[in-house]
């Protein structure tokens, strides 16, 4: 994915050039990109990007600094509608007045980093959501940074030692909750954070956390439905401005058709939306509906189950490890969306924030306490808790042991007025941020991913919202039928009825009508198939694609083997290929930890770009890196 990279020493460092452009060329995705660096004597800035695709990429230097920054940033309120613009005027402004909390009035995705030579110190800001993530690492006097982890790989000796609770996390839940990665010593920043480093350990500091504030009344709600929708409409007219060609990819469901009907009528010309999955599936069928009723072209393909393992190296490094490779579902027609689009319209999370989607029935009425310790049997969905002894890895076990009171400090973390809205903030800044994210790290590795549903006039509203109010896409219908009635009539892949119905009705009535089924289908062995699933993974894995996946889980002394033992896994498939379906994202997840700790130990093929096409410029001596006696 193109982005940001780059590192400041406590003292100068030999090889400063061969290190940035090995971390430029890390970031690369696609021989198209570019690289370029500037480097100091201790320090270097540099970035990675798309030509075309990323406004004012390269570094540059005023006022005795040099900056890089990635992402954009969109009018707001009742500016008029601009394409979008490169961040970096807004972060250097607000940074040079020392109020990095200005840019919580700043409405965009982005990342930024700024060196100031003479004093050796880089200072690194990252959006209100962390829509644009910076990873950093910090050893032997040297601070290091990037907009991805694996540009992190070019320091010496990194990616050989893992951190036990990022391993232990991903193991248990498929995902990472708090700033851990798989990486010992690698940390994610936090959304809406600051951080300064002279080569040692950063300062972080936050300027914003969201806040549920409840200040809509329920009499108001109806009002702040019909807004909604019109600060959605505003959200996507800003996010399309000035593009060529848009793609959505369009699922059965609510988030991604409401990406497409905001579009504009007359930039709908430009417009590609795409779908995947089983012949007769009901996502294909509402998604090529809603196509229809905007007017758009339209493009369906089956879904192609051989990729998920013929790409799941790609998938795993792109993701840097991240998620599991039965989550890859993109990857295999990314080529297709970057052919016919330049931008791709996310519906990224907009059933976490409109609908109240992580509400479950099984926790909302619980206490505090209670509803920690029901989301951490919720999320924990990969390897259960009661099967700790399959890590083989002592510190990892360990920390495995503890992950609850980990995950309980780290909810606790982000505590709102009441219950649910703290579970929307904790869930909103962790599984969101650091897993949803995966389909947008996948998508940037070829285009530019647009977020409307994270436009801060949208968002603001809709988070003052009763989360109650929310529950059930109570509110989200209210928004749907208000603004946009064309695609609420069409059916909605969750209930197998149109959008437009209750869902406090047709919801509980679509999950005993999947589940029906799907007992029907299981007892036909697939002579009667569900229309619900979009895809059947379960039952690829233990179809055609068990071979090759097999191979790829045990053939030789992968990695994995270290950390997780083999007898398990082994036990693990049986009960998979017995027909345990729940045991198949374990299985993705052992998959991406295979490849991607060999990746780290560099068995990985050549990055798109070679270090020798990072452009580097030398820094002038007069404005070199202080030298510390």
């Amino acid at each position: 994915m193109p982005g940001i990279f780059g590192f400041v020493s406590e003292r100068p460092l030999g090889g400063a050039a061969a290190l940035a452009r090995a971390m430029g060329a890390l970031l690369s995705s696609h021989e198209g990109q570019r690289s370029s660096a500037v480097v100091g004597a201790g320090w270097a800035l540099g970035a990675t990007w798309a030509p075309g695709l990323q406004p004012d990429p390269e570094p540059s230097h005023a006022s005795g600094t040099w900056s890089v920054a990635t992402g954009e940033v969109y009018p707001s309120g009742d500016a008029p509608t601009v394409p979008p613009a490169s961040p970096r005027p807004t972060i250097l402004a607000a940074l040079a007045a020392d109020d990095a909390a200005r840019l919580a009035r700043v409405n965009g995705q982005f990342a930024g980093a700024v060196v100031d030579p003479a004093t050796g110190e880089a200072t690194l800001v990252c959006d209100r959501y962390g829509l644009h993530p910076l990873y950093w690492t910090q050893r032997d006097g040297v601070f290091a940074f990037a907009s991805e982890l694996k540009a992190l790989l070019a320091l010496p000796g990194a990616g050989r030692t893992l951190d036990p609770e990022g391993l232990a996390a991903f193991l248990l839940l498929g995902e990472h909750f708090s700033d851990t990665t798989l990486l010992s010593g690698v940390r994610i920043a936090p959304a809406a954070a600051l951080l300064r480093s002279s080569g040692g350990p950063p300062r972080i500091e936050r300027w914003w956390q969201v806040r549920y504030a409840r200040t809509v009344r329920p009499a108001e709600e109806d009002e702040a439905a019909r807004e909604a929708g019109r600060r959605f409409l505003r959200s996507v007219e800003r996010q399309t401005a000035g593009t060529e060609r848009i793609g959505v990819p369009l699922s059965g469901g609510l988030d991604s058709r409401l990406c497409l009907a905001a579009v504009p009528a007359d930039r709908r010309p430009k417009v590609d939306t795409f779908t995947w999955g089983d012949r007769g599936c009901l996502d294909r069928a509402f998604a090529a509906g809603a196509a229809r009723r905007c007017g758009v072209r339209h493009l369906d393909f089956d879904y192609r189950y051989e990729a998920l393992v013929a790409s799941a190296a790609r998938g795993a490094w792109i993701t840097d490890g991240l998620a599991g490779a039965t989550d890859f579902h993109i990857l295999p027609f990314l080529e297709e969306l970057a052919a016919r689009s330049d931008v791709v319209l996310n519906g990224f999370a907009g059933d976490a924030l409109l609908g109240g989607n992580f509400h479950w029935r099984r926790v909302r009425e619980l206490s505090r306490e209670g509803l920690v310790a029901g989301t951490f049997a919720k999320r924990n969905d990969a390897l259960p808790f009661r099967e700790l002894e399959a890590i083989a890895d002592g510190p990892a076990r360990a920390a495995a042991r503890e992950l609850p009171a980990s995950f309980a400090a780290c909810f606790e973390a982000h505590r709102q007025e009441d219950p649910l809205g703290t579970l929307d903030a904790f869930l909103l800044d962790s599984r969101v941020r650091r897993w949803t994210s995966f389909g947008t790290q996948l998508l940037r590795a070829r285009l530019v991913s647009r977020a409307p549903f994270y436009d801060n006039d949208f968002f603001d509203l809709v988070a003052s919202v009763r989360p109650e109010a929310r529950t059930d896409h109570g509110f989200y219908r209210k928004v749907l039928l208000g603004t946009f009635p064309d695609v609420a009539s069409v059916g909605w892949q969750t209930t197998g009825f149109p959008a437009s119905w209750p869902p406090q009705v047709f919801r509980p009535v679509g999950v005993a009508l999947r589940r029906g089924l799907g007992a029907v289908e299981r007892l036909t062995r697939g002579a009667v198939r569900s229309p619900f699933p979009v895809a059947r993974l379960a039952r690829a894995f233990r179809g055609p694609l068990a071979p090759a996946l097999h191979a790829a889980l045990f053939d030789g002394e992968g990695p994995h083997w270290e950390v997780f033992d083999r007898r398990a896994a082994e036990r693990i498939w049986r009960d998979l290929q017995g027909g345990a379906d729940a045991r198949a994202k374990l299985v993705g997840v052992l998959l991406t930890l295979r490849h991607f700790l060999a990746q780290c130990r560099g068995e990985r093929g050549a990055s798109p770009l070679a270090p020798d096409q990072v452009a580097i410029t030398a820094s002038p001596a007069a404005v070199a890196v202080r030298v510390d006696p």
